[in-house]
């Protein structure tokens, strides 16, 4: 009997990427004291501690470090022996539908489809922007959504993927750009800047409309770039996630705050519809996205 099994691998892989016991359950699925019973039992077997538990985060020992290098390269044949069955079984030819509900996943999304293209190349993949999930799903518009929508509906499968701290963002000199942390009244007389339409933005529907915020006027733009350009030339200010906007946040270019003290996080999610026979190029690309979302380092803290 083998004291490590293939599900091990995986936890001490993902805890390793992420840095966080929360983190790491999110994109397990499964629940933190689960997850640290597993580890536990880990440890147990091969009777060595395999991470270093601090405030901030999961560091992994030395016989961590040389665990997970096996973990990454046994995880790593197992995936392509999975890639050249469902090719054998299955083919390569079809079509994937991707939606995302936000244009910044384009910044991350190039890694794994330059990998999955390279081993799926006659799969014709479509890209768009999903504004009604639920509806583009159902229709058939996507086959997969990447969200960070909070919902749950009933023939709606959602797959957890990370999260997100998103800063409240400003120009050096902005008169915000002094403040620990943002709150509800400190966007009263401010121009706020977005991808989405007026009518579409969640932040101003669920946090600012009904704290009676009075924006100073709110500007859609559909472009990172053009967001962050108007950030940093004074025009208004905006929500985004810490990992876009890092170089400009350690360059100084632009000053990020917590919304609240305890901040503002997102979970984001790969969705598709529930029962539904995927193909195995599409269940691959599930199965990939993961290991290609943003660096843990990037997301902020646990």
């Amino acid at each position: 009997m083998y004291n490590i099994e293939i599900k091990h691998l995986k936890l001490l892989k993902t805890i390793t990427e992420t840095g966080n016991l929360t983190r790491a359950a999110i994109r397990l699925n499964i629940s933190q004291p689960a997850l640290s019973r597993q580890l536990k039992t880990i440890e147990d077997r091969l009777g060595t501690a395999l991470f270093e538990r601090t405030k901030k985060r999961m560091i992994p020992t030395k016989m961590g470090a040389a665990l997970n290098r096996t973990a990454s390269i046994v995880l790593n044949e197992i995936r392509q022996a999975e890639y050249e069955v469902s090719k054998a079984l299955h083919g390569e030819t079809g079509d994937l539908k991707i939606g995302v509900h936000c244009v910044l996943c384009y910044k991350w999304l190039p890694k794994i489809l330059k990998q999955y293209m390279e081993t799926y190349p006659k799969v014709d993949i479509k890209l768009g922007n999903s504004k009604n999930l639920i509806s583009d799903l159902k229709n058939g518009k996507f086959d997969l959504i990447i969200s960070s929508l909070a919902f749950t509906h009933r023939k709606v499968n959602h797959l957890p993927l990370f999260e997100d701290e998103v800063l409240v963002v400003m120009g050096p000199t902005h008169r915000l750009a002094s403040k620990s942390h943002i709150t509800e009244s400190d966007f009263n007389g401010e121009s706020l800047i977005s991808f989405a339409e007026e009518s579409e933005d969640s932040f101003l529907r669920y946090c600012l409309l009904p704290a009676r915020v009075k924006l100073k006027s709110f500007f859609p733009v559909d472009q990172p770039e053009g967001i962050i350009e108007l950030v940093r030339s004074g025009v208004g200010i905006a929500l985004l996630p810490k990992w876009s906007v890092l170089r400009y946040l350690e360059n100084k270019s632009l000053v990020g705050r917590p919304f609240s003290k305890t901040g503002l996080r997102l979970q984001w999610n790969v969705s598709h519809i529930k029962n539904e026979s995927l193909p195995a190029f599409r269940q691959q690309f599930i199965n990939m996205l993961p290991e290609f979302t943003p660096e843990p380092a990037l997301l902020g803290p646990g």
